[in-house]
């Protein structure tokens, strides 16, 4: 039997969504058929991939209350035209009733209130929450990345017909990182790096505060590498940095990068951070963890059922706790021990599992309707 899938992702356009769709069209199965309809960027990054057939929508995408327009109109036609089996929704939301569909839970903001928004932002998650509700109670399967992300969202959503849990997957360039062992003895300066987008509740305030206090006990020689593009709703933020750059000679601002050179500045780095306040799943702590690098990490939200007990955790709201974790981190004995757990741990959210996890998912669900 081969399996006809419909991926909607009209709406999908960058981000980490685009990464795990990539990965999971990597290695769709020989009993599956996967046709896919979204814009002329999607088609470029899901170029020439095996079983799978790619559509643009056309003058749809340019934008997104057209791209909706195309959803609530067009979808559920191509899901008839196409004889498909099953709906897969990445992008968390689908219009019509009468679809076998699997929707992905990748955004746990509407759900949870860890930091003051602004109108136009509450908006807009608030409209997220809604149609996300009302798409995973009418799914015939909802994916969620945690069981943290799962047990926040399932109570305020109601009854779900299935669930299963799989996280975003690592591309591979991160396990083939020949990264050095870590040895304060033999270092100058110590370099450390947090990767993150610019965004209120990943408290980069709070972590340059506490290297400011690092700073003004001279004991340590350190660098702070920050990484990360600014959001359309962090101006403020992204200005208060550029402002500490240049008042601090220890702090360096590198803006986005991409993939290759992310990994480049973590093969230069001695340690990583990651000290947001909430996630879903945090990719970028996997990331880590696959590259063989010592971490200090947000003990909070689902940061401890991703890294276990491989990282030295903080509290990101208490500088004094950064400060603390730091300090721990100059322990070789232990970031031996904790990137040898990282990298063990890591080896679940390889594409290929991933990838195997999601397919199979699909098949009980269309085997079953």
């Amino acid at each position: 039997m081969k399996y006809r899938i419909l991926i909607d992702g009209v709406n999908i356009r960058s981000g980490g969504t685009i990464s795990n769709l990539k990965h999971l069209l990597d290695h769709v199965p020989d009993d599956f058929e996967v046709i896919i309809y979204g814009t002329n960027l999607l088609e470029k990054i899901l170029l020439k991939k095996k079983n799978v057939i790619f559509h643009q929508i056309g003058i749809f995408q340019k934008y997104a209350i057209l791209r909706i327009i195309w959803q609530i109109f067009f979808l559920r036609k191509k899901f008839y035209q196409h004889n498909i089996n099953l709906l897969y929704a990445p992008g968390g939301f689908y219009f019509g009733n009468d679809l076998t569909a699997v929707s992905l839970s990748q955004n746990l903001l509407p759900f949870t209130h860890v930091f003051k928004a602004s109108f136009h932002l509450r908006l807009k998650l608030y409209l997220i929450k809604y149609l996300q509700k009302k798409t995973f109670r009418k799914s015939a399967g909802v994916i969620f990345l945690t069981n943290y992300a799962k047990e926040i969202i399932e109570p305020q959503v109601g009854t779900i017909n299935r669930t299963t849990i799989i996280p975003n997957s690592v591309d591979g360039k991160f396990f083939s990182v020949n990264n050095k062992e870590f040895s304060i003895k033999k270092k100058v300066i110590v370099e450390f790096i947090y990767v993150s987008r610019l965004e209120e509740y990943k408290n980069h305030i709070n972590l340059i505060d506490a290297f400011k206090v690092i700073s003004d006990e001279k004991i340590l020689n350190f660098k702070l590498t920050l990484i990360g593009p600014s959001s359309k709703n962090a101006g403020k933020l992204y200005h208060n940095i550029l402002k500490l750059e240049k008042k601090y000679t220890w702090l360096s601002y590198l803006g986005e990068l991409d993939e290759d050179e992310i990994i480049q500045q973590y093969v230069k780095a001695d340690i990583g951070i990651f000290a947001s306040s909430v996630e879903n799943m945090p990719i970028i702590l996997s990331e880590m963890m696959a590259v063989k690098i010592p971490i200090i990490c947000s003990k909070h939200g689902v940061m401890p059922e991703i890294a276990l007990d491989s990282v030295i955790y903080f509290d990101p709201n208490l500088v004094d706790s950064i400060v603390k974790a730091v300090n721990e981190s100059l322990n070789v004995d232990i970031t031996r021990k904790n990137v040898i757990k990282a990298r063990e741990i890591s080896e679940k959210f390889k594409v290929r599992n991933i990838s195997n996890q999601t397919f199979n998912f699909f098949r009980k669900i269309i085997n079953d309707k």
